[in-house]
Parts: structure tokens; sequence; C-alpha cells
């Protein structure tokens, strides 16, 4: 089915639509899709995030794969506004991504006023 311009294909319901609707929250080129057993990720979906984009990023309340977090990463890889419970945060090295983590590790094991863990 081809759309009018302007308006999305909603691939589930072979329908148009001026946005995509929640429950297909992904969108490529006018295509609205959902990954109901995992995460979005370069035009596809996945059981587990790659590992050239291993954090989760929730977003209309759905999941996808991304390689950077723009606030911090938990534990689980999941992308958080914050840290609550966790205490410090440590940026990673590889990717520059600030994760959560419950104490400093030994190569970073100091931390300055705003709980960022680094090496003296």
């Amino acid at each position: 089915m081809k759309c009018p311009t302007g308006l999305k294909y909603v691939v589930a319901k072979n329908l148009c639509e001026d946005e995509c609707p929640e429950e297909f929250p992904f969108q490529v080129s006018n295509l609205c899709f959902s990954c109901p057993h995992g995460y979005a990720y370069n035009y596809g979906c996945y059981r587990e995030c790659p590992t050239e984009a291993p954090y989760i990023d929730v977003a209309k309340s759905a999941t996808m794969c991304t390689n950077y977090c723009k606030s911090f990463a938990d534990h689980n890889k999941k992308c958080v506004e914050d840290c609550p419970g966790y205490g410090f945060h440590v940026i990673s090295e590889s990717t520059g991504v600030k994760e959560c983590v419950s104490k400093c590790p030994s190569e970073k094991p100091r931390s300055d006023a705003n709980r960022l863990c680094y090496k003296p």
C-alpha cells in the first residue's frame, strides 16, 4: 500500500496515519512498525542489542538499541536520566557514556563533588 505524501504506513494495520501510533513506535522512512519481543536497531528487530549499539534506550514506550546514552547508563545498559541507588558514575573509556556504579572501580578509586569517579 502506498500512502499519500506526508502520511505514515502502519504495516500491521495496513493503513495510513499522520503519525506512528504508540503501539508501532518505530519509523523507517514512512513505515511504522514495532518489535514486541526485542529491540529495534538499524531497520530491524533484535533479541539482544548488538555490540556496536549495546545500550537500551526507552522512547515512546518502545525500546531501541543505541551506541550512546544522553544522560547515564545503569548496570543493565539501560539509558536512564539519573543514577538513583547507585551513588556514583564513571565515564566509559571506550564509549564516553556515563555509567552508573555502586562504588568507584579500582582503576578510578576517587570521586568528585558530582560523584564522578576518577583516577587521582
